[in-house]
């Protein structure tokens, strides 16, 4: 096994109402660097795209990368530069990303000007980004990648926005971090999503446990799915009582709360998503949570139902009224 830490570059449409289906941004530069098992350099990729679709260089792209107009012209084009990339980073490979939107991107493109390739499934890679939050701050911060930088005092000796140089900062960060706790932590890319039950994605780490749906026609089907709204103790898999039943934390994302006869409270999350191919899945985590929490989770509940009850009173009240 090794890594593999790769960042893009990548340009967009002028005006995004002139965005071509299915590439709302073209990839322009792919930077990355190959790493042992032990975080050692052992390798270096580095390409720039010729673009093919949009092919004037947006404004905001050319003052963040200062990528020249000349260089993009001698570059190759994508699918070249994919076949290339791919052949060199081997099957082996534990990708690694500074933030989670690089996989995505990168499929996409691949899906658009080489659909004869792909990346496996599920497609599992390492969060730098999150890793370091979880080891530094014991939460993901979603720090940028020059803040931490700074807070590491690292050395600043090339310039940020090329993915070459990125990808350098990003190795630099994660040569700082405790991989071998950390390995059990990978994160899931979402592009290809599970297309049957069998294949749903189901992930247990040391506090909470994580389950990926397939998809649904519509989110209410998804959330009468009795196995999207299981509540199985993330520690010993066995049933839950459902103390607070699951509701609407906030825009497409629900909570409830419910405990184990032997680990405690828990706290289920839903995050409903919409993806690409028009359908609606779920990413479920649990883990535990403090007698605090719990009762915050369980107020904000009754108030919102409390809400509900007087807005059915008032609407009873102005019919009567109006007759």
């Amino acid at each position: 096994m090794h890594y593999i830490i790769f960042d893009l570059e990548w340009n967009q449409a002028m005006d995004p109402s002139r965005s071509v289906p299915g590439l709302p941004s073209e990839i322009i530069e792919i930077g990355a660097m190959k790493l042992t098992e032990d975080l050692q350099p052992a390798g270096r990729f580095e390409t720039v795209i010729r673009p093919q679709v949009y092919k004037r260089l947006h404004h905001h792209v050319r003052k963040l990368t200062h990528v020249r107009a000349d260089e993009l012209e001698s570059g190759l084009p994508f699918a070249e530069a994919a076949r290339r990339f791919l052949a060199w980073a081997g099957e082996d490979a534990a990708w690694c990303t500074w933030g989670p939107s690089d996989l995505p991107e990168l499929q996409r493109n691949i899906a658009y000007f080489c659909p004869e390739l792909s990346l496996p499934w599920p497609l599992f890679y390492y969060d730098v980004q999150k890793l370091y939050g979880l080891q530094y701050d014991g939460r993901n911060t979603g720090k940028a990648l020059e803040a931490v930088v700074d807070e590491l005092k690292l050395e600043k000796d090339v310039p940020f926005h090329r993915a070459d140089a990125d990808t350098y900062y990003t190795m630099r960060v994660m040569q700082q971090l405790d991989m071998k706790r950390l390995a059990p932590m990978r994160s899931v890319d979402y592009y290809r999503i599970p297309q049957t039950r069998e294949d749903q994605i189901r992930l247990k780490f040391e506090t909470y446990s994580k389950f990926v749906s397939c998809g649904f026609a519509s989110p209410d089907k998804l959330m009468k799915d009795k196995e999207v709204t299981d509540l199985p103790c993330p520690f010993c898999g066995g049933p839950t009582t459902l103390l607070v039943p699951w509701h609407a934390g906030s825009t497409h994302n629900y909570l409830c709360v419910g405990t184990c006869p032997t680990h405690g409270k828990l706290r289920g999350k839903l995050r409903v998503r919409r993806h690409p191919s028009d359908v609606h899945y779920a990413v479920r985590t649990i883990r535990s949570v403090d007698e605090e929490e719990a009762k915050a989770i369980t107020e904000k509940y009754e108030s919102a139902k409390e809400r509900r009850r007087e807005q059915r009173r008032e609407a009873r009240i102005r019919k009567k009224s109006t007759t």
